[in-house]
């Protein structure tokens, strides 16, 4: 069994320190991409992403959504790297045992985007 939280919509401690984890094992992250996320990659909707990072300074993207285990490590997370314009790159990352994220999929958002369809019900609520 595994936990989804949406840092919009419940963000503890737990989630944190987790994530916090993660991004503490190496100052730079090497990132492998999966066939599937190189294909999104082509074919997203604002056009072919032309560059994926090989490399990711996890302190310098926005986490906004993590899965945890049982046992709160960190499953996979959704991170967002400003592309430098209205853009961001989206990237869905599973941390690997060796220091690297595997990144299952990739597609574009403005930063403008204020998620307005967000199913918060898909996630942990705020017990209190």
């Amino acid at each position: 069994m595994s936990y989804v939280y949406n840092r919009g919509v419940y963000w503890p401690d737990v989630v944190r320190h987790a994530v916090d984890e993660v991004m503490q094992q190496a100052p730079v992250h090497r990132c492998c991409y999966s066939q599937h996320a190189e294909e999104a990659a082509k074919q997203d909707r604002f056009g072919p992403i032309k560059f994926l990072p090989p490399n990711l300074q996890l302190s310098e993207t926005d986490v906004i959504e993590a899965e945890l285990t049982e046992t709160a490590r960190v499953h996979k997370f959704l991170a967002r790297v400003s592309m430098g314009d209205d853009r961001d790159l989206i990237l869905v990352l599973m941390p690997r045992n060796t220091g690297e994220l595997w990144c299952k999929t990739v597609w574009i958002n403005k930063n403008t985007d204020r998620h307005s369809t967000l199913r918060s019900k898909n996630y942990i609520q705020n017990p209190g």
